[in-house]
């Protein structure tokens, strides 16, 4: 089965065969995984994605069909055009290699640079790197907030009340200021806030004494 090899773009509607296969492709493809060293265990190895595969080959564009040529080898000129296009292109291409042991089809970018010899004239040697093109998808994270906007209540004249609602509370009997506390504030502690906000009532007596009746205010 004879190789073929092929550049494409724009969904294989621009193409370009490769008129003569070079004498040897040199194929790469490297290793992203991290080495860290870990004392009393040595190199432990993280294990990533592989690099990106890359392929690079010297051929060239005969101005004539010769002898390890397709039959009607494309123009060279129209041949570098079409591999600048291709080098800027905003997206990828596809190399294509057919038959063989190892077939290949992949996106890809390319570098490529072109050499004329004095002695074939039209002819041009070229050097081309072809780097698989990996595409980059973002994933997208949602997010669910979960804070709500509290909502300020304003006056008609468009100025927040400033005025704050008084508690009130009548003692029965068997009441204590600590429990009062506890019961408003939810620790018994804070016993004499209520205290000193009823100074009226209490007219420097004890805190303990309280009396069924007595109305206090609850700060």
């Amino acid at each position: 089965m004879s190789i073929e090899m092929w550049l494409t773009y724009d969904s294989n509607r621009e193409k370009l065969r490769f008129p003569v296969l070079p004498e040897s492709i040199e194929m790469s493809s490297g290793s992203n995984d991290d080495t860290t060293y870990v004392y009393g265990v040595g190199d432990v190895i993280t294990a990533k994605k592989p690099a990106a595969k890359q392929i690079k080959f010297d051929s060239f564009f005969p101005a004539k069909k010769c002898q390890g040529s397709v039959a009607n080898p494309v123009n060279p000129k129209k041949a570098v055009e079409f591999m600048n296009k291709v080098m800027n292109l905003e997206g990828c291409a596809r190399f294509i290699m057919t038959g063989g042991a190892n077939p290949i089809a992949m996106n890809c970018r390319i570098a490529f640079s072109v050499k004329e010899l004095g002695g074939d004239v039209g002819t041009i040697y070229y050097t081309i790197t072809i780097k698989e093109y990996k595409e980059v998808k973002a994933r997208q994270i949602k997010v669910k907030n979960s804070f709500k906007v509290a909502q300020i209540k304003q006056e008609t004249t468009g100025r927040a009340s400033t005025q704050s609602t008084t508690r009130t509370y009548t003692v029965v009997s068997g009441d204590c200021l600590w429990n009062i506390a506890k019961k408003y504030y939810g620790n018994g502690a804070e016993y004499m806030k209520i205290y000193n906000a009823n100074s009226g009532i209490f007219k420097g007596r004890s805190p303990n004494l309280i009396y069924p009746g007595d109305v206090l205010t609850i700060p």
